[in-house]
């Protein structure tokens, strides 16, 4: 886990003279950027952004000796967290290698020590380093068993955790609170794609937002400790047997779908109108959220019930349709098996006994059970046939190779298991967290270190995972990692990534299902990375006054700013009379390209920056109220007769002065953009509703600038 650090290095570079005493070896070697990084972690809360494998960790453990060896710190007490048991026994073993344990206190503090023993250890007057996962210290101190009052430093791993109610915001609340001098260090190969999470993660840490140290691949200071990494892109295509189920899975999620945005917009009238919106991630939000309204009064129980249900139900659906097109039909049967064992049990919900009288299911359940005894290879999935050819060709070019493939669900990984420990060379095992559910078979967790060390070895030289294995695990070098299945999180595809191309030429392969959300997930995510650095670049967020300054000085280069005000009415415009005679610049905030990447409709809120020889005027987005959506015109039906549709667009109509609906036709083939545009030029004079087509970012700048330039003319 710190190994790097006993390899060559700079010969500029030296370890502080004060560290050496406390080390086993006195060869020790840190990096120039280490050095530069955990010195200023000693003065100040730091976030340290940097990929994995380039020594996060030993920037942790030089942080560490600052403390120890400063006169000012008479037996420090350090805190390293890390997120799993596993995970901080790595840490804790790899220190006993390097630190001198007659000097200072290792000490691991997890659950399996009693309450009273670590209360005891935090009262022990020596200088200590203390390895904790999360939970145990949340329990401990809101159990009042001790305070952080005496500690000197926290090291919070994989920082990326600390958002919603992860126990590092709570425990980061607890140490500013007890004890304001205490030093705060984050360690973090991926702090989220946006700077949205970015900034609350640094919050929940009690992080200024300047203080941060980022290094990527390409980065000078690290360029000479990094590896070539080959990344390939391997897309196959559904089976006609499978495009056939996912045929019938999609017909009736739209048939489902209908109904349910029209129960939703009974209840609520603010609801999605597109049926691109009616995704897990929404019904798993509306799972959270719709009971809690049966205790408010004046709700019609009866019909929130039936929209909980067929949320629910749809959610099924959807997950059916995702494994399908990510994991195969066997997942997909193994899913139906369970739901109908669960009605002849009577353990069956509402949302599984209406789904099983649908007449889809009951014909896809028919043709999955009938094809597993007599074709089982038709419910393979065509990645399969891909992994073994690449563990097949890998094992060929050299047999001492070390493959990760990371799946999302262990039933799959039961399944890879089942087809690939027939190829020459290959030892699998699987590698998976504990067990969740009575059904499922997991590991424990000193089982997961057995395991790491058995891959080291050789024992075993392919492991298929899940997310277990992304974070931190000291898992050997690999040669390569197969990306079995995607997902749209970027913090995902940099853990995983993360773990070839350390100390030789790696390799990253993804599969992906062509055409589906398997593919999406993974252009999704490759993208995220890619905008990764220039996202992560965190800004100061400016009031409008001075993001007016900015703006009018950025827009008109050389022209003085004598006077900038805020408006706050439409009214106080006429009075400072800036009507005729008069520019107008246009800021827009956000960007409009960052947010439409995000795929899905938005109203945009846009500031109006309103320019003449005296004054700097900037009318805030909340007080022109121009707003429109975004939308993918192959999504989307423009039609006259589509009430829903009309029904939304109706309800923002009212609540803003000026309304348009932007789309986007880039993915419409040249031939039908033709009649598109009749069909919107008909609808918009019909209904009188704004429509307006673009074909690329740049050209939707150019009509929005001219859209709002206009609108500021005419009212201004």
């Amino acid at each position: 886990m710190i190994q790097q650090a006993l390899t060559p290095t700079n010969p500029k570079t030296k370890l502080h003279s004060q560290f050496i005493p406390y080390l086993k070896n006195e060869k020790i070697n840190p990096r120039e950027y280490q050095i530069k990084i955990s010195d200023r972690a000693f003065k100040e809360n730091l976030m340290v952004v940097i990929p994995t494998g380039l020594g996060k960790t030993f920037i942790g453990t030089l942080t560490m000796l600052h403390f120890l060896t400063n006169p000012s710190y008479p037996n420090p007490t350090i805190i390293f967290l890390a997120p799993t048991r596993p995970l901080i026994n790595q840490h804790y073993q790899s220190h006993i290698e390097i630190l001198d344990t007659e000097k200072i206190s290792l000490l691991q503090l997890t659950g399996q020590i009693k309450p009273i023993k670590r209360q005891e250890v935090f009262q022990l007057k020596i200088g200590k380093i203390l390895f904790m996962t999360p939970q145990t210290l949340r329990n401990d101190l809101e159990n009042k068993l001790y305070t952080l009052s005496k500690v000197d430093l926290i090291i919070f791993d994989e920082a990326h955790r600390a958002s919603g109610n992860y126990a590092y915001c709570c425990i980061a609340d607890h140490y500013v609170k007890e004890n304001i001098q205490g030093r705060i260090m984050a360690l973090t190969a991926s702090p989220g794609s946006s700077n949205k999470k970015q900034l609350e993660i640094m919050e929940n840490l009690h992080i200024s937002k300047n203080n941060i140290e980022f290094r990527d691949l390409k980065h000078a200071e690290v360029q000479q400790y990094t590896f070539d990494k080959e990344e390939i892109d391997i897309g196959v295509q559904m089976s006609p047997f499978m495009m056939k189920v996912h045929s019938s899975l999609v017909e009736l999620k739209n048939h489902t779908v209908a109904g349910y945005m029209e129960l939703l917009l009974n209840y609520d009238s603010s609801a999605p109108t597109n049926p691109n919106f009616y995704h897990l991630g929404f019904c798993a939000d509306k799972m959270k959220s719709l009971p809690s309204a049966l205790k408010k009064e004046g709700v019609n129980e009866r019909e929130l019930r039936i929209l909980i249900s067929t949320n629910a139900r749809l959610m099924k659906i959807l997950k059916l349709i995702n494994d399908l097109e990510s994991q195969g039909l066997e997942v997909v049967l193994n899913t139906l098996e369970k739901m109908y064992e669960k009605i002849q049990k009577g353990k069956a919900s509402m949302a599984d006994r209406f789904l099983s009288s649908e007449i889809q299911i009951s014909q896809i359940y028919q043709a999955l059970q009938i094809e597993k005894y007599q074709n089982p290879k038709l419910l393979e999935h065509p990645k399969i046939i891909q992994l073994r050819s690449i563990l097949k060709s890998q094992f060929e070019d050299n047999s001492s190779s070390r493959i990760l493939i990371f799946v999302k669900l262990r039933a799959t990984i039961k399944s890879i298991l089942k087809k690939i420990r027939s190829i020459p060379h290959c030892r699998p095992q699987k590698f998976v967290g504990q067990a969740s559910k009575k059904r499922d078979e997991g590991l424990k967790q000193k089982d997961q270190i057995k395991l790491t060390n058995d891959f080291k070895s050789g024992k075993y030289n392919v492991l298929i995972a899940t997310n277990v294995a992304e974070e931190g695990l000291d898992i050997a070098e690999c040669n390569v990692v197969v990306f079995f299945d995607n997902s749209a999180s970027v913090i995902q595809l940099i853990q995983r990534a993360g773990r070839t191309g350390r100390s030789g030429k790696g390799k990253v392969i993804y599969l992906y299902t062509i055409g589906t959300s398997d593919e999406r997930n993974h252009l999704i995510a490759k993208r995220k990375k890619d905008q990764f650095k220039k996202k992560f670049e965190i800004k100061p967020v400016l009031d409008s006054k001075i993001k007016a300054k900015q703006v009018s000085k950025k827009l008109n280069g050389k022209l003085p700013i004598l006077y900038s005000k805020e408006i706050t009415s439409l009214s106080e415009v006429k009075e400072n009379k800036i009507r005729s005679n008069k520019t107008h610049s246009i800021q827009i905030s956000p960007e409009v390209n960052d947010l439409y990447e995000l795929e899905s409709s938005l109203s945009l809120n846009f500031g109006l920056i309103l320019k003449s020889s005296e004054f700097d005027i900037y009318i805030s987005a909340k007080k022109v109220k121009i707003g429109f959506d975004i939308l993918n015109a192959s999504e989307i039906e423009i039609d006259a007769n589509n009430f829903l549709f009309l029904k939304s667009i109706k309800n923002k109509q009212i609540s803003v002065n000026k309304y348009l609906i932007f789309l986007d036709i880039s993915n419409i083939l040249p031939e039908e953009q033709k009649l598109l545009a009749q069909r919107v030029k008909e609808f918009r004079d019909l209904l009188q509703i704004n429509l307006v087509l673009f074909k690329d970012i740049a050209t939707l700048h150019i009509k929005i600038r001219t859209i709002l330039k206009k609108f500021a003319k005419d009212h201004f």
